[in-house]
């Protein structure tokens, strides 16, 4: 996966689209390397399901636990998935 900050997305949304669309690649969109979303092609759906199960034990302990936990669990699950 591609991984771009929040704010050059902001600044070449069209292009991050189009890498999704016609690469058929999934960009992650991060504010000071923390992953904040996934942009992602359409017809992956079964695969988003599976990374979505997947994150779901870290999502309900990002309260609570530190910044750096929540990266290391994220980079877990993206390594599966990739």
């Amino acid at each position: 996966m591609k991984t771009v900050s929040a704010s050059y997305a902001r600044n070449n949304f069209q292009e991050i689209v189009n890498t999704a669309v016609y690469k058929n690649q999934s960009i992650i969109v991060t504010r000071r390397s923390t992953p904040l979303v996934v942009i992602t092609p359409y017809n992956r759906t079964s695969s988003n399901k599976r990374f979505e199960d997947a994150l779901k034990p870290a999502l309900k302990l990002t309260k609570k636990i530190s910044k750096q936990e929540a990266r290391r669990m994220f980079r877990e699950a993206k390594e599966q998935y990739e």
